[in-house]
């Protein structure tokens, strides 16, 4: 018998006994690619405590998807808003530990220092109109007094920036909001000719603190949720009865920096 069939047969036999007959176990998928028969169809594959991995996957619950969201944007003086459809992008940060080393016993040791949280970062529609420049301007203009060159109090620029995104059936929501925002910069246009693109404002935001609520919707609620919604005035007003119509079912408690 050649080496070849040898180990066949012995693959025949190992697999027979120890492989799940799922389709979709990747074992079987394997063993079926070699040439190996078919596993006995008794086994029932099990993961961790028993339970069944494929079942497990599929009751982890619907994902939350990163193009359902909005951004509300802080109402700045005289009025001046830019509504939720002008922000196209964002890059939320969250805390960072920044690591401090320690060397004893022949080795180094890791242990958190201090921390810290980055920029938040939105990308705006523009129009022909400059309604996103505008309102950039406006918020800097809120920061500092250009004539005098005076800065003016926090409480007066600093703004909450919040954020709210749906799983796939929208009865799970992630809310997330950012405190005492601040516009740091507006990154430089680029203008070409030999290319035809939107010019998008970028906006760098300082934030101090970050808060992330999970929370849930009764679909039996729903209806009545969508009428008060539609009859609010404002997003502001149709964000906050979304959130208060939700059961939260996590709740960051927020670090204070």
């Amino acid at each position: 018998m050649a080496i070849s069939d040898a180990f066949a047969s012995f693959g025949n036999q190992v697999f027979n006994r120890v492989l799940p007959p799922s389709l979709l176990d990747p074992a079987g998928i394997l063993a079926r690619a070699m040439g190996y028969s078919r596993p006995d169809p008794r086994f029932n594959p099990a993961g961790p405590k028993g339970k069944d991995i494929l079942a497990a996957m599929r009751g982890r619950g619907d994902p939350l998807a990163n193009f359902n969201w909005y951004c509300e944007l802080p109402i700045l003086i005289d009025n001046t808003t830019l509504s939720w459809e002008y922000v196209e992008e964002a890059t939320l940060p969250f805390i960072e530990f920044e690591q401090q080393s320690n060397y004893r016993a022949g080795k180094m040791y890791h242990y958190p220092g201090h921390y810290s949280l980055g920029t938040l970062s939105v990308k705006l529609f523009e129009n022909s109109r400059g309604l996103a420049t505008k309102y950039v301007t406006t918020w800097q203009n809120m920061v500092l007094v250009p004539l005098i060159g005076a800065y003016n109090h926090p409480a007066d620029f600093k703004k909450p920036v919040k954020f709210t995104v749906f799983d796939v059936a929208k009865l799970t929501a992630m809310f997330i909001t950012y405190e005492k925002c601040w516009p740091m910069r507006m990154d430089p246009f680029t203008l070409q000719s030999s290319a035809s693109d939107r010019i998008n404002p970028s906006l760098e935001l300082s934030t101090d603190d970050v808060v992330v609520q999970f929370a849930q919707y009764d679909p039996n609620d729903i209806p009545s949720i969508v009428d008060n919604v539609t009859g609010a005035d404002s997003l502001s007003k149709q964000s906050e009865i979304l959130r208060q119509a939700a059961r939260v079912v996590f709740d960051q408690v927020p670090l204070s920096f």
